[in-house]
């Protein structure tokens, strides 16, 4: 029997607050935090919102639903508030969610090819021990970035200070700018540190009079591994396995699909729900998607 928390006096910011903290990614806090500020200018009055009912929600929906807003916008918003009132239930400062329970993993989500959070947590004190691996893992593991997105980085596309860097990556032709969590921001700050500017931000071995080159998959790939086996991790881990964890736990968190696909890079939410489906399942997904 799952324990029901004490009620207690909380003031809806206080509760936002909480809620926004969770959620590693900047661009998803901001997402989130705007989703609910919608809600409660549309509510019009802060105090009484946490105590909004699912007869509210509906009015809420309906009036979005008229204003010509996407059915994608409109989900991640609604995730959003369910994510939000769950967080107020678990802190006691109401008894029920408006909006329902939070959605499950789908059905066919295998834990094959996915760390669980005893894995994750050794895997990233391994990979602190070398602050190349220490960026693969945070952009791949906690941004969801394709691994050419992290190999190709230079220098001269980070900006930001310390605790809250932005990276230029070009998708699909276009340039995206990308604000890192505190983890990314603190790994990748402490590797510019250690590599020269201008050039590459991950760099291979030295070969000759070539110099230090730019790290390759395989070395990517090498690196994973070497933490992984420090780590104590017995399953395979690689830049896909760590993508599909981020999308798995993006889900279990309460993230909607499509803020899922945009960190992710994909064009289609199709091609970012392969990586909740077992590996067996998903060969369509090319390497280019999965890397």
């Amino acid at each position: 029997m799952r324990d029901v928390p004490l009620r207690i006096d909380l003031t809806l910011e206080q509760a936002a607050d909480v809620w926004l903290a969770q959620y590693t990614s900047a661009n998803t806090r901001a997402a989130y935090s705007s989703d609910l500020r919608a809600f409660l200018s549309w509510f019009g009055d802060d105090r009484s919102a946490l105590a909004a009912t699912s007869i509210d929600i509906d009015r809420y929906q309906a009036g979005r639903q008229s204003s010509g807003i996407s059915e994608a916008t409109l989900n991640r918003q609604l995730t959003a508030l369910r994510a939000f009132y769950a967080m107020a239930c678990d802190l006691g400062a109401r008894a029920d969610n408006p909006l329902g329970a939070r959605p499950t993993v789908a059905a066919n989500t295998s834990a094959t090819g996915i760390l669980d959070a005893g894995e994750i947590a050794r895997l990233q004190a391994a990979a602190y021990v070398d602050p190349r691996t220490a960026v693969l893992v945070d952009l791949l593991l906690d941004e969801g970035m394709r691994l050419a997105e992290v190999l190709g980085l230079d220098h001269s596309d980070l900006s930001g200070p310390r605790t809250a860097k932005r990276l230029r990556v070009v998708r699909h032709g276009d340039p995206v700018s990308i604000t890192l969590g505190r983890g990314g921001s603190r790994s990748i700050s402490t590797l510019q540190r250690a590599t020269r500017n201008p050039g590459p931000l991950l760099l291979g071995p030295s070969r000759g009079r070539a110099g230090a080159t730019r790290l390759t998959r395989f070395g990517a790939d090498h690196l994973l591994k070497q933490a992984a086996e420090t780590a104590g991790i017995r399953q395979p881990v690689s830049a896909n396995v760590l993508r599909r964890t981020h999308v798995t736990n993006a889900q279990r968190d309460g993230v909607a699909i499509d803020d899922i696909r945009h960190a992710m890079g994909h064009r289609d939410s199709r091609t970012t729900r392969r990586y909740l489906e077992p590996p067996d399942h998903d060969s369509s997904t090319t390497n280019s998607e999965r890397s």
